[in-house]
């Protein structure tokens, strides 16, 4: 069986974006998703800390079994059917990979495309893990505001309803023009 290679079909991430990316935190990479998800996208991932990653992966390195394993590929658009049955049994195994099963790097993101809007939600994201207190003070703030705002225009609609209310109760009566009178 062929070896798989993603690597060599792997296109390379612009320099400014890989740049501007170590800015918003030097953990953080763009790599081509393909490698390691199977998927044609873009894959942002952030290195993970020396006891998150013990702790994540501390059977597999604490073992004697392998860390990298022959995993098969399989092409879905070339389906293996029964021939007693005719339905889809298996795919065509295109391929073999070896497989990480303790990466370092944790995944963040997919995306199609990389631009300046993706490294501005990145900084929000990265601002917010940073400061989960302020982050926390600040929607709590805003649903404060959402839930004022919300009983402002409920006491406004009753405010201007109470006229309207008084008038069909005939609590109030109501004068037309001239020497016309109106109770309803």
């Amino acid at each position: 069986m062929a070896k798989w290679h993603p690597a060599s079909e792997s296109p390379e991430p612009p320099d400014w974006f890989v740049r501007e990316l170590r800015k918003i935190d030097p953990e953080m990479r763009v790599v081509w998703g393909m490698e390691r998800y199977l998927n044609a996208q873009w894959a942002i991932e952030r290195k993970m800390p020396a006891e998150q990653y013990w702790l994540a992966y501390e059977s597999i390195l604490s073992s004697n079994e392998d860390r990298f394993i022959d995993q098969p590929i399989f092409d879905v658009q070339q389906p293996i059917f029964d021939p007693e049955t005719g339905t889809v049994i298996s795919y065509k195994q295109i391929g073999t990979r070896k497989f990480d099963l303790a990466p370092e790097y944790e995944h963040i993101a997919f995306t199609k495309e990389l631009g300046s809007q993706l490294l501005d939600k990145i900084k929000k994201l990265c601002w917010q893990h940073a400061h989960p207190e302020e982050t926390r003070a600040a929607d709590e703030a805003e649903k404060e505001q959402r839930a004022i705002d919300q009983k402002a225009k409920r006491v406004e609609a009753a405010i201007d309803a109470i006229p309207e209310a008084l008038l069909e109760t005939r609590k109030v009566v109501q004068f037309g023009y001239g020497d016309k009178r109106n109770e309803n």
